[in-house]
């Protein structure tokens, strides 16, 4: 197996899932977001704000490739303590965001 602080070429289950659950969050995030916007809201984020005045496309891949980026960085990095750190850093934001999303239509019901 592969030691504390080393780098790994295939990632392990947990964080295999942790992966799964931060990108399919990120996807959820982006539809909920246009949809919000959809209804006359805005986009929190600067950034991704910019990019949504730069056209649908512009938004998803930007954050596409922002998310893909870090959790791929992280994942490889999953044996450092940040690196770990991070993916579940990462999926407790998601999750936090995506229960804002929540609250965002339930004051829109």
């Amino acid at each position: 197996g592969e030691g504390q602080d080393t780098y790994v070429d295939q990632p392990a289950r947990h964080v295999t899932v942790l992966v799964c659950v931060i990108l399919g969050s990120s996807i959820l995030d982006a539809l909920l977001t246009l949809l919000y916007i959809g209804r006359g809201g805005g986009e929190a984020n600067p950034i991704m704000a910019m990019a949504i005045n730069s056209g649908l496309t512009w938004f998803v891949a930007l954050k596409m490739l922002l998310t893909i980026a870090g959790i791929v960085m992280l994942a490889i990095h999953q044996n450092f303590r940040l690196g770990l750190r991070g993916l579940y850093g990462m999926a407790i934001i998601y999750v936090v965001l995506l229960l804002y999303h929540g609250v965002l239509w339930i004051d829109y019901l």
